[in-house]
């Protein structure tokens, strides 16, 4: 693969989140590496090596986050993937981050259309990987 080959990196694309994804971005002539934890491109999202060498192997325009650490059991795991985006964005070779999270992160007794400032509560282990994420990139962010 060329340095500047790809358009999108999509980590924990071998879902139906990350399939469609692929499948739309490819339909508008968008390249795209998709990562999942297994497949040709298997990489562990919780190696932060690992995952470096396929930003610098692919230099990818944006990256899309759909992997949850709670999929993985590794509350640590939104750390390492954010800490490697943002220090990768930040030597200029990530110009985008997407990270997909659940409306469930807000808890399940909504009634009403929930906004960013709305307090996070959720209550599955699903939902609070979610969370963890959340915070994590904000922590890298800041």
């Amino acid at each position: 693969m060329s340095r500047d080959s790809v358009d999108v990196l999509v980590l924990g694309a071998s879902g139906p989140i990350g399939l469609a994804l692929g499948r739309r971005a490819n339909m508008h002539g968008l390249t795209v590496f998709a990562t999942g934890r297994r497949g040709p491109n298997a990489v562990d999202a919780t190696d932060s090596v690992a995952l470096a060498q396929v930003m610098r192997a692919t230099t990818p325009r944006a990256v899309v986050n759909l992997v949850n650490p709670a999929d993985a059991g590794d509350s640590g795991l939104a750390s390492v993937i954010a800490r490697t985006v943002a220090e990768s964005a930040g030597q200029g070779r990530v110009g985008r981050l997407v990270f997909f999270s659940w409306a469930a992160v807000y808890g399940d007794e909504g009634v009403r259309p929930y906004i960013e400032s709305d307090q996070l509560r959720g209550a599955s282990t699903y939902a609070r990987g979610k969370i963890l994420s959340e915070e994590a990139l904000m922590r890298t962010a800041a």
